[in-house]
């Protein structure tokens, strides 16, 4: 960056226009704690001395052209352009799913229930009803496989994840137990495997410290997730009787997964 009139080079001793907007920079990026009044001097200096020192420059108190470079704001980024309007999406469409079973409770004894019996043939483990297993991981695997045969009666499945109903079939994570949903995702393609610490969007997969797996339906409030969750109770409880919309803090929360389609 060359000098200009509203650029000139600066020192100690220097006053007018050009200082005072030296000022408000130094001013705004926090190095000059005292009001601008467009006078250089010593408060002013050593400023710009740290502020040198800061961006690895010769810390000279001199403003010359790298100085003024270095105090220029970033320029905006542009926006990226608003994608047009698309059909329904694979996050949307596997939300939706599982909506359709919030509110069920066991009957008529603790993981049993015609609802919950439906779970179990879409797992690797398909005597877990009868064995009263915990549900929770059996329940995404069923929310998985509907997705899978709607999109594909709808003939959206291969334009939503490039694969057709047989290879949809032999992709989707058919465990039964919610960390084997962790081990599936860093294999699958498709999937991306998110850390705690990351923020959770809808449709992700929620994997918990506590053996319990759910379903991201948004982000409520910094450092909370809601979800929707099989085998759990209507409040904070682990287990529970039924399927139910939570509000959990997200520091409970072991990772995400993340479908990478449409």
């Amino acid at each position: 960056m060359s000098t200009t009139p509203d650029t000139p080079i600066l020192q100690e001793g220097d006053k007018g226009p050009a200082v005072l907007r030296l000022q408000g920079r130094l001013h705004d990026l926090g190095y000059l704690k005292s009001k601008p009044d467009g006078f250089f001097g010593t408060i002013t200096d050593d400023a710009v001395t740290d502020f040198q020192e800061a961006r690895k420059l010769a810390a000279d108190g001199v403003v010359g052209p790298a100085t003024w470079a270095a105090l220029q704001p970033p320029a905006k980024a542009v926006p990226p352009a608003a994608k047009p309007a698309t059909g329904p999406s694979f996050a949307n469409w596997l939300v939706n799913i599982a909506k359709r079973d919030v509110g069920k409770v066991e009957s008529p004894r603790n993981n049993q229930g015609a609802w919950i019996k439906r779970f179990w043939p879409s797992t690797s483990y398909p005597d877990g009803y009868s064995n009263r297993e915990p549900y929770c991981a059996a329940a995404m695997a069923f929310w998985l496989d509907t997705v899978g045969d709607e999109l594909a009666k709808a003939g959206l499945l291969e334009s939503l994840t490039g694969m057709n109903a047989e290879q949809f079939e032999k992709w989707r994570c058919k465990s039964a137990g919610a960390w084997a949903w962790q081990a599936w995702a860093k294999k699958a393609k498709g999937v991306t495997v998110l850390p705690d610490s990351a923020t959770p969007q809808k449709g992700d997969i929620v994997v918990f410290d506590f053996s319990h797996i759910g379903l991201v339906t948004g982000v409520p409030a910094k450092g909370r997730v809601a979800t929707i969750e099989a085998n759990t109770g209507p409040a904070g409880e682990r287990d529970g009787d039924g399927c139910w919309e939570k509000n959990r803090p997200q520091e409970v929360a072991r990772c995400f997964l993340r479908f990478n389609f449409a």
